[in-house]
């Protein structure tokens, strides 16, 4: 065969191949970045499930109401507390009927692992010259409940003078940690069994009488054009096998 038949039928194999690959079915997960260990290990396991390709999308929830907003490509919604979802809902960028109640996200206290404040409990976060690490509420859930924390426990004002820094994501609360550059900071429960810095970092629970439990949720984007594959991937999340998922990463299961 001469080779300019040869070249011709390999770019047309190769045309072939490129058309079945754009043909794959694909979605599209906006998730808290707090989320991202279990997100990646769902998101793994309903692709080997239905053999299809899905990407996560990560960022503080302020970012991903934007996108949810302006139609930005994501099918299934994950952000870190129900409220957001329910938003999402009232504004119609949420199909009606998806969302579905996964797990709890519990605040904790972080402190370096020498804790040189002494912090122990709740209270002492509003002590004279502690330096406290927060979430920015407008842009991250884990901000909005520590804020939520500091109001029910009437230690707003206090805390407006200890907050040395405000981040858009619970990862960068960790970090500040764990390099010692707050005396504490109010994170995820389950982020730090899992998060890098984990052996500089020790973890005092607030009670719950103090504090602000949220539930994560799931919805599937009014916009995905996948609609009935989200579905699936939504349903997933919540089914026996990826509640294990969550469970496995530290998340406490969530109770009708």
């Amino acid at each position: 065969m001469p080779a300019r038949w040869i070249t011709l039928l390999t770019l047309v194999v190769l045309a072939a191949s490129c058309g079945r690959a754009a043909d794959k079915p694909a979605l599209t997960i906006c998730s808290g970045a707090g989320l991202i260990k279990p997100i990646e290990e769902l998101r793994a396991a309903f692709e080997r499930q239905r053999g299809v390709s899905v990407v996560a999308s990560y960022a503080g929830v302020g970012e991903l109401m934007a996108r949810m907003g302006l139609e930005q490509r994501c099918d299934v919604f994950v952000p870190g507390a129900r409220e957001y979802v329910e938003e999402a809902e009232s504004r119609g960028w949420i199909r009606s009927g998806t969302t579905r109640d996964l797990v709890l996200h519990v605040p904790a206290i972080a402190v370096p692992r020498d804790n040189p404040a002494r912090i122990e409990e709740l209270d002492d976060l509003a002590g004279p010259g502690v330096e406290v690490a927060i979430g920015d509420p407008s842009a991250c859930a884990i901000g909005r409940a520590a804020t939520a924390i500091f109001e029910r426990n009437g230690m707003g004002h206090a805390m407006q003078g200890n907050t040395k820094v405000m981040t858009p994501t619970v990862n960068q609360l960790l970090i500040y940690v764990a390099l010692g550059e707050v005396d504490a900071a109010i994170v995820w429960q389950d982020v730090v069994a899992w998060a890098a810095q984990q052996e500089r970092i020790t973890l005092i629970e607030i009670p719950r009488e103090q504090n602000e439990i949220t539930t994560i949720s799931t919805g599937v984007a009014a916009h995905s054009e996948n609609a009935e594959l989200a579905r699936e991937l939504n349903d997933f999340m919540g089914s026996p096998e990826g509640r294990r998922i969550w469970e496995r990463w530290g998340f406490t299961a969530h109770t009708d």
